[in-house]
This record gives C-alpha cells, sequence and structure tokens, in this order.
C-alpha cells in the first residue's frame, strides 16, 4: 500500500524520515502487516481483518516480573513480622528438656538438669502421708515443686483458682497477677501436685507418671 506525504500529497519513497518534494517530516501511517489497511496507532486490532497488531504487543507493559518481586518483598516482610511476634509471645519457646527420674514408688518425666530435693513429708501412720519436693537444679522456675500425698480431700491455697480441665488433670492458676500454675492428677491411691510457671512442661510431666508395682 503506497504511503503518501500527508502535507503536499507526494508519494513516500522508502522508508526516508523526510518528504523529498516539500521537506515536510513524514508522519508514518500505521497500517496492518495482514491486509495494509491503515490503523490508529492506539488500535491494538485491524478493524478490518481483526489481526492482533505487533506494535500493540510490543507496547504492552512488561510488568509482571517487577510486579512478582514486589509481592514477593511483600510476603516476606509479613512472614518475618509474623514470626517475630510468635516468637515474642512464646508460643515458639522450644519444649524444656525431660528425662526420666525413679523415686522409687514411682518414676516421672523432670526436666533435664532439675534437682529435686525432699524438704517436707508426713509418715502414713495408717491413714496417708506426703512428700514435698523442691526443685534445687535447672529449670526452677518453670518447675519448682513435687508433692506426693495418700492424704484426699486436702483444700487448695486460696491464691489458686481453677483454670481449666485437661481429662484428669485439674489446672489452678494464681490469681496473684503472677503466672504460677498448682497442676493436679490422681493416679491410683496418691494424688500427684507440681507447681511452676510452665503448664504445657507440668502436663507432660504428670502424664508420664508410672506407679512402680
Amino acid at each position: 500500500m503506497q504511503d503518501y506525504c500527508k502535507n503536499c500529497g507526494a508519494p513516500i519513497r522508502g522508508k526516508g524520515k523526510f518528504c523529498h518534494e516539500c521537506g515536510r517530516p513524514i508522519e508514518q501511517n500505521n497500517c496492518c502487516e495482514n491486509c495494509g489497511a491503515e490503523i490508529s496507532p492506539n488500535e491494538k486490532y485491524c478493524q478490518k481483518c481483526g489481526h492482533k497488531h505487533k506494535s500493540a504487543i510490543s507496547s504492552i507493559p512488561q510488568t509482571d516480573s517487577k510486579n512478582k518481586t514486589i509481592i514477593f518483598i511483600l510476603i516476606a516482610v509479613v512472614v518475618v513480622l509474623a514470626v517475630a511476634v510468635i516468637l515474642a509471645s512464646g508460643v515458639l519457646t522450644p519444649d524444656v528438656p525431660l528425662v526420666t527420674e525413679d523415686f522409687g514408688v514411682f518414676t516421672m518425666l523432670i526436666p533435664e538438669g532439675s534437682n529435686f530435693v525432699e524438704t517436707s513429708s508426713i509418715p502414713s501412720y495408717g491413714f496417708g502421708g506426703y512428700v514435698g519436693m523442691e526443685n534445687a537444679g535447672d529449670y526452677s522456675d518453670e518447675v519448682f515443686s513435687i508433692m506426693v500425698s495418700t492424704i484426699r480431700g486436702g483444700t487448695h491455697p486460696s491464691e489458686v483458682s481453677l483454670d481449666r480441665q485437661e481429662g484428669d488433670i485439674t489446672v489452678y492458676k494464681s490469681n496473684q497477677g503472677k503466672t504460677v500454675y498448682y497442676i493436679e492428677r490422681d493416679i491410683g491411691e496418691y494424688e500427684f501436685t507440681v507447681i511452676g510457671n510452665d503448664d504445657e512442661t507440668i502436663i507432660r510431666m504428670l502424664n508420664s507418671v508410672i506407679i512402680a508395682d
């Protein structure tokens, strides 16, 4: 399809940028590569044959890769912030390592490095006995005492109140503003009470109790 200068009407020769007759800059006519029909620079498809123009394809902004990079950066920032919040809240605090300890009458998992020393006891005298042990070793805040009794029906300290029940384990919590748990479990003739500020570790300990034959 022959193009003509829009100023003087002379035929345009080759691909020159200026008209060889009047010297005016040539306004390039956009033509369909398929049928040769004149098209608007903003049209993506030929109005005559429907062909998609190469110029339209090449003019589409190539922003996908940039957008993906931005999205990945935003996701990474959100993940980092979420992990920081979880760590700060203690949700991902590693479990206290536990090892098996033989107390003679029973075995129980206790914190690794802990050292439970008998501090009080009451002989049976035919109606039941009691032994109290305090942790003089590691993790003494998480678990600071174990009490074993065959005396049933005792009252609980006034500074604790019922927090929840998990199966046969009863969880009491301090109502004095401190995070202290007073957790009980009855096993056979024995009542076990463990006190500390790590309720999950204490529950693991109580669930591990095995009474000796």
